[in-house]
């Protein structure tokens, strides 16, 4: 819980949020509407894409991380940085200087 606490608290008092707010969102407020209102659509629409984006962000680094850490994608890894290598050895070997 210590790390979702820090993560709200950089949130809140980081500058660079509120003037995103600041500038980005008036944009789509007309005069007639509830600013009130409007603003905390447009805020909560953003709250909610970001979230989404986090999610896939995390959700697809762990994934990841589960595919690079197992033993049948190491030995992929390994046979194929051989081939190059021993390609590449072939190539120096076989060229004229």
């Amino acid at each position: 819980m210590p790390a979702l606490r820090e993560g709200f608290v950089t949130n809140v008092l980081n500058p660079k949020v509120a003037l995103f707010y600041v500038a980005f969102l008036p944009q789509f407020i007309r005069p007639i509407d509830q600013v009130f209102e409007k603003t905390f659509l447009l805020v909560g629409i953003h709250y909610a894409m970001c979230l989404i984006w986090l999610t896939t962000v995390t959700l697809a680094g762990h994934r990841a991380t589960k595919m690079l850490s197992s033993r049948k994608f190491r030995q992929w890894l390994d046979i194929a940085a051989d081939a190059l290598f021993v390609g590449l050895g072939t190539r120096v070997a076989l060229s004229r200087h």
